[in-house]
């Protein structure tokens, strides 16, 4: 495809269109487990932006970026669970001009990346910054999770193809 942004690996050589790679969750782990019944209770709801269960466990959808070496960042769509005041702020600020100067709150990842890391990355602290014209990132705190390293380290091209190819489970 012409126009493509194309990166070597590293690690392989290989030539990686770095375009349409992006990894992501459609829902929270908690909301992806209700069976039906339980998603259709009247304090339960997912959108494309925001989640909430039961009225008390409160998500917001957003990215978590990770620079790729050679240019640009691979984000992986994912979940955050937040405590209800920033999460009412998080849906007050969404469409408002200037909501980047919002200050960074505090969330936990909501969902578990599979066949990638040993550990989980379920409940990983981050904090969360809202955007303009984008969807909030999420920049996880020093935990040692080889998820955090790989944030702060970056990834070869052909780690976020790898990224790219894991199976969507939502």
């Amino acid at each position: 495809m012409s126009g493509e942004t194309m990166l070597p690996c590293s690690c392989c050589g290989e030539l990686v269109a770095l375009s349409d790679m992006e990894y992501s969750f459609t829902f929270p782990d908690a909301y992806h487990a209700l069976d039906n019944a339980a998603r259709c209770a009247p304090d339960t709801f997912c959108d494309a932006n925001f989640c909430a269960i039961g009225g008390g466990q409160l998500f917001v959808r957003g990215v978590i970026p990770l620079p790729v070496e050679g240019g640009g960042d691979y984000c992986i769509g994912a979940w955050v669970e937040l405590a209800e005041h920033d999460w009412r702020l998080a849906r007050m600020m969404w469409d408002e001009p200037g909501n980047d100067r919002v200050p960074e709150f505090a969330g936990t990842l909501a969902n578990h990346i599979p066949r990638v890391y040993e550990f989980s990355t379920l409940g990983l602290e981050l904090r969360v910054q809202l955007h303009d014209d984008t969807r909030p990132t999420f920049r996880l705190l020093d935990s040692g999770h080889p998820l955090e390293d790989e944030q702060r380290q970056g990834i070869t091209p052909h780690r976020a193809a790898f990224f790219t190819g894991l199976p969507d489970l939502d």
